[in-house]
């Protein structure tokens, strides 16, 4: 499982998809992965389409499929500006710096699971960290790696798209969930202890724990967001009150 606060530290320095390209290149079909929610979680398994495989994303989330689906859009929403990054420091031949972002985005999609696109970025960090980088090898490389990018950001978009449909049509039920009188002190408890702890992999354990969708899901999410312990520690004390 991938250390969610690096993680979250990485996506926010980067990322890399392209703007759109009509001829992107097709990659070898990735096995069908199994789900892994977790236990009495009754999700619908992701499954893995051509280069992406989202079950073993989700896997590498701690199967936490909220902080997975938060880590998609981010890379989605981020891809424009961190492509043309990578084009501007390889346009410029600066080397040192077209390798750090390319090498971001191998470690990003490597977590994602995008797998298309962590191989191509592997090629092309390999090629560009030679002590003289051949400028045609570089360009075949970054026109093959921003294919697999528009492929990966196609397959995420379409992924949370559905995800919002089905999430839309769950929340007015699980907004009125009440938690259990017992659950709520436990986990006013943890979450009290993560936030004295500064700990937000703790964090994505305690949001599994409650109902999807729910009041307090979402609170502790948006919160967790903005590194808002403080307002997680009265949240907590008001979860006690229930």
């Amino acid at each position: 499982p991938i250390n969610v606060q690096a993680m979250f530290k990485t996506m926010a320095k980067w990322i890399t998809p392209s703007v759109a390209t009509s001829d992107a290149a097709s990659r070898p079909e990735q096995p069908a992965a199994r789900s892994t929610d977790a236990p009495g979680d009754d999700q619908s398994p992701l499954t893995a389409v051509t280069g992406f495989d989202f079950a073993a994303g989700e896997r590498r989330a701690g199967g936490n499929r909220a902080l997975y689906l938060k880590l998609l859009k981010r890379f989605v929403s981020d891809a424009p500006e961190r492509d043309s990054a990578v084009r501007a420091a390889i346009k410029s031949s600066d080397w040192s710096a077209a390798t750090a972002e390319v090498h971001n985005l191998k470690g990003v999609s490597g977590n994602l699971s995008a797998d298309a696109l962590y191989q191509a970025a592997k090629a092309l960090e390999a090629t560009l960290r030679t002590s003289t980088p051949d400028r045609t090898t570089v360009e075949a490389q970054l026109t093959g790696m921003r294919q697999s990018l528009d492929q990966a950001v196609a397959a995420a978009t379409a992924l949370l798209d559905e995800e919002d449909q089905t999430e839309s049509e769950a929340v007015a039920v699980t907004q009125a969930i009440p938690l259990p009188a017992g659950q709520a002190e436990a986990i006013a408890s943890q979450l009290r202890a993560a936030c004295e702890m500064g700990d937000l992999t703790e964090l994505t354990k305690i949001i599994g724990q409650l109902p999807p969708g729910s009041h307090y899901t979402n609170k502790i999410e948006q919160l967790a967001d903005a590194f808002d312990f403080e307002a997680l520690s009265q949240l907590a004390d008001a979860m006690e009150q229930e």
